[in-house]
């Protein structure tokens, strides 16, 4: 993600905002009628939406955000109470807030909008920016980039298209042929589309890939405008149908979630956001009962590049806090402590952080690089060296935080699913004795490592991995800690979350566990206690000299993967795979294979590792509108570098695949 640039805007008389850059107006006149008749008649708005529950406009060019508050305003106006708008614009000239505001100081109707719109308004980073409005039932998904690449990278069905940007002769690469294509390529059967234009390269263009047009009357000067329909959603080839989606669940469908840790309790918050009816099925008891989880880091992880990787943690980290900051705003008290301090676990990883701080890899004010007497004044700890500051991060309240998550969603404790068979095209699923626990139309799984048996699939690559935090009431030496200090481990403030005496937590171990099944891997160990104590003892040794006998040590484990990314999606079928990609590692075209194939309804939620309190949030978001068929919030590459099945491709790839076939358990 990296910044974007202005987009170079003078004032003409009126307020209206012209494009230094393209020599042209953002739009004409007070721009609400020409947005009314050229875009929301275009489509036939309101009437298009009509006995619909979910409606996704897509856009060329956000600009001023006119368009998308009109259709908003209607939508208010019109839509049913529970129905829900997708919105997607693609912009590659953000304008700042301040501008925002200029430009629709002349709209008094639409000040409200503006200014929800405003408070949610993304940094001009080049990505994917979802926000939530009125109260989560409009989300307005924001491309920052250019055009036909971010469009190509979108996994959604459009429902209607508003091609808006500047005029052909100003900006030529907004109507390009490649641009019609992704255009067709992500638009539903009967998709409507209008635009200002009726230039005859557009026309013909859009007729090429599909669309019937016709021209309308125009708008002021102009003296005809362009409207067009698709009659049929088209096939397109995939360039990678291993990693072609799953097709979405019917609307209002029931949904059961396996697993109440972080992963699971965002996903049941992000599909009952989505309208579905959603039962949760925990082995043990809800977050809070019995012995207190504590508290939980949101860590960035520095990034250098745009890879899936290094785009996907920016995103999540991001999203993470933002969504901590809404729950905060609706009455959930969860963050513990804002702020966070990292040193590096040595000075050759702080120098790395160091270039990450003075990058432009982040919003303005999101990190920053303090010497050791800022660090000092801001953490409250005598330190002797400099380290990374992120305003933003910090720790929340494990507990609290998922239990706001599952206010309101049906939830069966003590309930250990031990499989999942198909019966009369649901799932199913079976207890330990074979009794039947209930029913769904589909299932995520969403129990750290113990999915990899749970879901049939071996070669999701998953790994269960051992971590102990010990446990301190706070000393001389660290009773003025504000804030989560990391260094290669971490060290808390003293809090008293669970409701208990205040505790500092030190973690954490690490230890790659081969089968937790069979290895007794729960019992604290000493040993692993003074390895906590070392770690903090060679980056920070003054504290570590200052730590008061341990009060307690907590175990858990991790479900991480190779490639520290999480896996998400729709569960493979491993015969399909091995059966009709074993020929990858001769490497023919990819349009000679078939599309991927998956257990009818089955998806997983998994290997979020150390810092699955930051990546959940935008997992569960991604997973949910994968399981609705929703504009997916994250480019395509990104998905692909989590889908569940890339291991076992990877071995396709280099011939190195096995031959075990796991058969489907089917009713």
């Amino acid at each position: 993600m990296a910044r974007l640039s202005p987009p170079d805007l003078i004032w003409r008389d009126g307020g209206v905002p012209f494009s230094e850059r393209f020599g042209d107006v953002y739009f004409s006149g007070d721009g609400l009628d020409e947005t009314r008749h050229v875009f929301l008649d275009g489509i036939g708005a309101p009437d298009i939406w009509r006995g619909r529950g979910d409606f996704t406009i897509a856009e060329t060019g956000f600009g001023t955000g006119l368009n998308f508050l009109c259709l908003w305003k209607l939508w208010r106006e019109t839509a049913p109470p529970e129905a829900r708008l997708n919105y997607v614009s693609v912009e590659a000239y953000p304008l700042t807030v301040v501008e925002l505001v200029r430009a629709h100081a002349a709209h008094p109707s639409l000040t409200g909008l503006v200014r929800e719109l405003c408070e949610k308004l993304p940094p001009a980073l080049g990505g994917y920016h979802e926000i939530l409005l009125d109260n989560r039932s409009v989300r307005l998904l924001l491309l920052y980039g250019d055009v036909e690449k971010m469009l190509g990278n979108l996994l959604a069905s459009i429902d209607a298209w508003f091609l808006d940007g500047f005029a052909p002769a100003k900006n030529s690469d907004m109507w390009t042929c490649g641009v019609f294509a992704e255009i067709a390529r992500l638009s539903a059967s009967g998709a409507r589309l209008a635009t200002f234009t009726s230039a005859g390269d557009v026309r013909r263009g859009l007729m090429d890939v599909g669309f019937a047009m016709q021209k309308r009357s125009g708008f002021g000067a102009k003296r005809e405008s362009l409207a067009g329909a698709l009659a049929e959603a088209q096939e397109h080839p995939q360039s990678a149908p291993w990693f072609q989606p799953p097709k979405p669940i019917e609307a209002g469908a029931k949904v059961a979630v396996i697993g109440a840790g972080i992963a699971g309790c965002n996903l049941a918050f992000a599909l009952e956001q989505r309208g579905l009816s959603v039962t949760l099925y925990e082995a043990g008891d809800l977050p809070g009962a019995g012995v207190a989880t504590p508290p939980a880091i949101v860590q960035p992880r520095p990034f250098s590049g745009d890879d899936a990787n290094g785009s996907f943690h920016a995103a999540a980290y991001g999203r993470a806090t933002k969504f901590y900051d809404d729950l905060e705003r609706s009455g959930h008290n969860v963050w513990l402590n804002r702020g966070l301090l990292i040193f590096g676990r040595d000075d050759a990883d702080a120098k790395r952080y160091k270039r990450f701080a003075m990058s432009n890899r982040l919003a303005s004010g999101a990190v920053d690089w303090l010497d050791a007497g800022s660090i000092s004044e801001r953490s409250g700890l005598d330190l002797p060296i400099g380290g990374a500051w992120f305003p933003s991060a910090g720790s929340v309240e494990s507990d609290k935080l998922r239990r706001a998550l599952i206010e309101g969603v049906a939830i069966k404790t003590g309930t250990q699913v031990s499989e999942i068979v198909r019966h009369d095209n649901r799932c199913r699923l079976m207890g330990p004795e074979g009794e039947v626990l209930g029913d769904a139309s589909a299932v995520v799984i969403a129990g750290a490592y113990a999915s990899v048996k749970l879901s049939g699939f071996p070669e999701l690559g998953l790994f269960a991995d051992r971590g102990q935090v010990t446990l301190f009431p706070p000393s001389d030496a660290t009773a003025g800690q504000k804030v989560p200090v990391t260094y290669g481990g971490y060290l808390t403030p003293a809090a008293s979350w669970g409701g208990g005496e205040p505790l500092q937590v030190l973690g954490s171990s690490y230890e790659r566990i081969a089968d937790p099944e069979i290895m007794d891997w729960q019992a604290p160990r000493a040993s692993d206690d003074d390895g906590n104590i070392a770690i903090l003892a060679g980056r920070l040794p003054a504290l570590a000299a200052g730590l008061p006998a341990k009060a307690a040590s907590l175990v858990g484990l991790r479900a991480t993967t190779r490639d520290r990314l999480p896996v998400l999606g729709g569960v493979p079928n491993g015969a399909f795979y091995r059966q009709n990609y074993a020929d990858l590692c001769h490497g023919p075209d990819a349009r000679e294979f078939l599309p991927a194939s998956y257990r009818p309804g089955l998806y997983i939620l998994a290997g979020l590792g150390s810092r699955g309190y930051m990546t959940a949030p935008l997992t569960a978001d991604v997973l949910a509108a994968q399981i609705t068929g929703a504009p997916v919030p994250q480019p395509r590459q990104v998905l692909e570098a989590m889908h569940p099945g890339r291991f076992l491709i990877r071995d396709l790839k280099r011939g190195r695949a096995g031959a075990t076939i796991h058969k489907i358990s089917e009713e």
